[in-house]
């Protein structure tokens, strides 16, 4: 008796028969995974998924005759509008060069030891109310 739980039930009493359809049942079943993988990883396929598919699934096509179909259909065409950049590129940057005003060197070093250490203490009361 066949164990394949996919197998459709054999109506014979007579173990001959059905070795021989489970026989029949497995090489079917092969030959169609190989055709299916055969028609997968045909370069012609690239670019026309949609018809690949469906000469894998709705047709009993040989491999080499959907290779035929396939290498005769145009590739599909995908234009992708990005309109977030399109967007962007119509609207001006604004400048990023820094004030005139403000320069590095009007800081004293005192001064900027003064300004780390004030956040070197935010942080660390932060960090102690956090433990709390």
């Amino acid at each position: 008796m066949n164990t394949n739980s996919n197998a459709p039930r054999i109506y014979s009493s007579r173990p001959e028969v059905q070795a021989s359809y489970a026989s029949a049942f497995n090489e079917a079943v092969l030959s169609e995974r190989s055709r299916l993988v055969g028609i997968m990883s045909l370069p012609e396929a690239q670019g026309r998924e949609a018809m690949r598919d469906n000469l894998m699934f709705n047709t009993d096509l040989s491999v080499e005759k959907a290779r035929t179909i396939l290498a005769a259909v145009p590739k599909a065409q995908v234009q992708v509008r990005n309109l977030f950049a399109e967007a962007m590129a119509n609207i001006p940057n604004p400048p990023t060069q820094p004030d005139a005003a403000y320069r590095d060197d009007d800081i004293s070093p005192e001064a900027a030891q003064a300004m780390v250490n004030a956040m070197m203490s935010i942080h660390k009361r932060g960090a102690d109310e956090t433990k709390k």
